[in-house]
């Protein structure tokens, strides 16, 4: 039986970065640079909901929202290491 794995890519950003100054996790790569009027957009890719899961027992609790502000329309993985509301 064959495997159909599919890379799902997600924009990705940590709660207590606000301004995206740092590099949200290992994986993440650097897709837009910061500007005075825009913050940095950083991307991770996940093959599995293995990945997933380990992504979130290294970093911590995760939210997966909808994207739509950062301009690449896709759905966004926060990293919420500290209070925010």
């Amino acid at each position: 039986m064959t495997q159909n794995t599919q890379t799902m890519k997600f924009a990705i950003e940590r709660t207590s970065d606000y301004n995206g100054e740092r590099r949200p996790c290992e994986e993440a790569i650097l897709v837009r640079e910061g500007s005075a009027h825009v913050d940095p957009l950083y991307h991770i890719e996940i093959d599995s909901l293995e990945a997933l899961v380990a992504l979130m027992k290294r970093e911590g609790e995760i939210i997966i929202k909808e994207g739509g502000y950062n301009g690449d329309g896709l759905p966004v993985i926060e990293i919420y290491d500290t209070y925010r509301e």
